[in-house]
C-alpha cells in the first residue's frame, strides 16, 4: 500500500466520520422533538383518563349514570302526572255523573 492509497483511505474515513457526526446531530434532533411530543401527549394522555372518569366514572357515579337516573326520574314523574290527571278526570266525570243523576231525578 502506498503512502497516497493510505491518504485516500484516510480522507474517506474522515468524510464517513463527518457524515456520522451529521446523522448523529439530526438523530439528537429527532429525539428531542419525540420527547416534546411524548411529554405533551402525556399530559393530553392524563386529561382523557379524567375526562373518562368524569364521563363513565365508577358505573355509580359517572355522568352516564347521572343522565340515565334524571331520565327514569322525569319518566316517573310525567308518569305520575298522567296517573294524577287520570284519577282527576275520573274524579270529576264521576260528580258530574252524579251531580247529572241528582239533577235528573230533582226535575223528575
Amino acid at each position: 500500500m502506498t503512502h497516497e492509497d493510505a491518504q485516500g483511505i484516510s480522507a474517506r474515513l474522515d468524510r464517513q466520520d463527518q457524515k456520522l457526526d451529521r446523522q448523529d446531530q439530526k438523530l439528537d434532533r429527532i429525539v428531542e422533538a419525540m420527547t416534546r411530543q411524548e411529554a405533551i401527549c402525556g399530559q393530553a394522555r392524563g386529561r382523557l383518563d379524567r375526562v373518562c372518569q368524569t364521563v363513565d366514572g365508577n358505573g355509580k357515579d359517572g355522568l352516564v349514570r347521572e343522565i340515565e337516573r334524571l331520565k327514569t326520574a322525569r319518566e316517573i314523574g310525567s308518569k305520575g302526572f298522567w296517573a294524577l290527571v287520570s284519577v282527576v278526570s275520573a274524579i270529576v266525570s264521576g260528580a258530574v255523573l252524579a251531580a247529572g243523576r241528582a239533577l235528573r231525578s230533582w226535575l223528575w
